[in-house]
């Protein structure tokens, strides 16, 4: 059994940018995601997107999804754990998870 304080279920840019905010400030997370590779739906988007370049503007999802990935696994206070699917949370603070297909 491994311990964690913030477990995170998804790698789309909501759980990217939650587990950068999190270890950022000091916390140990693990980020899981189903797929075998992190992004979600920014990997499909192929328009550049609008707004400030604080939000990304005149980029294209999957370069924005590779930034946010890369971020993540360099940061040492971010596990990734990928082809993973969560199958419960318990009372006891317990998830479970398989990995693999």
């Amino acid at each position: 059994m491994k311990k964690t304080e913030i477990a995170i279920v998804g790698g789309g840019p909501a759980g990217l940018g939650a587990a950068l905010s999190a270890a950022t400030m000091g916390a140990q997370v693990v980020l899981f995601d189903r797929q075998h590779n992190l992004g979600g739906q920014l990997v499909k988007q192929t328009h550049k997107f609008f707004g400030s370049k604080a939000q990304f503007a005149g980029e294209r999802g999957i370069k924005i999804a590779e930034n946010l990935a890369a971020k993540v696994i360099a940061h040492p206070n971010i596990k990734v754990l990928l082809n993973s699917t969560v199958l419960g949370y318990y009372n006891d603070k317990e998830l479970m998870f398989q990995q693999g297909r």
